[in-house]
């Protein structure tokens, strides 16, 4: 006889088996696109994995570093006052659990600051804003070089 699984079963075998491709692949400097919340859509980069839980959040996660606002497009023929005005870059800093993105094939070599990787990041509200600017600072340097063309565009979906 066969043995059919309900819904919820099969939906927790999913859930489960997606948790466990996350926890194999997501490596630091991995690129994710964040699924949920207010950044859904968005790249980021994980800057520090967290297996085993913190009090704060008791579920394994990762700190992630993603560009918000994006970079429009540039051509030769602007000026340098517009060229500066298009190519601002917004960042974010966020704490996000792994059933929350999806690594993907594409990693990023940024060095990050060790203030951008402490734990305690969200407790602190000057640790934040300073780990936000790094983002920013190593975000905006990456594009500058024009590498990882990939990262400083929108997802489309």
């Amino acid at each position: 006889m066969f043995r059919f699984l309900s819904t919820f079963a099969l939906e927790r075998r999913f859930y489960y088996s997606v948790k466990w491709l996350v926890l194999r692949w997501a490596g630091v400097r991995k690129v994710v696109p964040v699924w949920t919340r207010r950044y859904s859509g968005h790249k980021a980069v994980i800057v520090k994995n967290i297996d085993d839980g913190i009090s704060d959040h008791p579920y394994s996660h990762a700190l992630v570093a993603g560009i918000d606002c994006y970079p429009c497009k540039v051509t030769a023929a602007m000026d340098k006052k517009k060229i500066t005005k298009r190519s601002k870059i917004k960042s974010f800093v966020k704490v996000y659990n792994y059933s929350h993105f999806m690594p993907i094939r594409h990693s990023v070599d940024i060095l990050w600051d060790k203030t951008v990787g402490k734990k305690d990041v969200f407790r602190v509200l000057a640790l934040k804003c300073k780990a936000q600017q790094e983002a920013k600072i190593k975000f905006k340097e990456r594009y500058k070089i024009s590498k990882n063309k990939w990262s400083f565009q929108k997802l489309w979906f």
